[in-house]
């Protein structure tokens, strides 16, 4: 994985964090924006060096249905999917109980989404990451 820095400062440890959390979900096979701490995007190979068209992508998020998805990953975190698209994660591992039931609490998804609509409104690439070897 590859990761290359667009703001003009350090990453911070969230930031590291999400980045780390996301490799493992993705398996290495996605390249990705860093929107937020707890929030990515998928993106085209081919765009990774073009900050203007994934700040487009992430413009045409907010005008898109407005459904998500949540599931409960393998570590215990919760996820939710906008627009097949924009992913963000749980801060925090999910209760006993939402793992059990293989289901993200209403209370937490809604979080989360409100996390990836703000990082989408925000507009911001932290940093890119590369399916690529560094």
């Amino acid at each position: 994985m590859k990761i290359r820095k667009i703001v003009d400062r350090e990453l911070t440890e969230n930031e590291r964090g999400t980045i780390e959390h996301f490799a493992y979900y993705f398996s290495g096979r996605q390249d990705f924006a860093c929107l937020a701490q707890d929030v990515v995007m998928l993106i085209e190979s081919s765009f990774a060096n073009d900050i203007e068209k994934i700040k487009t992508e992430i413009a045409e998020v907010l005008h898109a249905h407005p459904d998500f998805s949540t599931y409960v990953m393998d570590d215990g975190f919760g996820i939710v999917i906008l627009s097949d698209k924009i992913f963000g994660v749980s801060p925090e591992k999910l209760t006993e109980e939402e793992i059990q039931k293989e289901k993200v609490n209403l209370a937490t998804a809604l979080l989360i989404r409100q996390q990836c609509i703000e990082a989408c409104q925000e507009q911001t690439v932290i940093a890119v990451i590369s399916k690529d070897k560094e």
